[in-house]
């Protein structure tokens, strides 16, 4: 189906996916690309769902919820090095004992 949006004509695609299980559950996935068909919009969000999880998982991880909370690149980098030089380690010293 495709419709227009109400504030700026924006013409958007949406496909309605039905959970297979649960007959009463489905899910309203838009596309702004109206030359995509349903599955390859499926199939894109797919990824990018993937994509999400990974990056709420390493947020998580790393603690880059509300306990950081720094803006400059320094910060970050800081940020980051602390919380990936346990696992780089770990994965290096596996690697060598083999």
């Amino acid at each position: 189906m495709v419709v227009s949006t109400k504030s700026k004509g924006i013409k958007v695609k949406i496909v309605f996916v039905r959970n297979h299980n649960k007959k009463s559950e489905c899910l309203y996935v838009l596309s702004t690309d109206i030359s995509l068909n349903a599955s390859e919009i499926i199939r894109i969000y797919g990824n990018r769902w993937s994509i999400e999880v990974f990056f709420k998982a390493s947020r998580s991880f790393m603690k880059l919820g509300k306990e950081f909370q720094g803006r400059s690149y320094d910060r970050i980098y800081q940020h980051l090095r602390k919380y990936l030089q346990f696992p780089f380690r770990l994965c290096l010293q596996n690697a060598l004992s083999c």
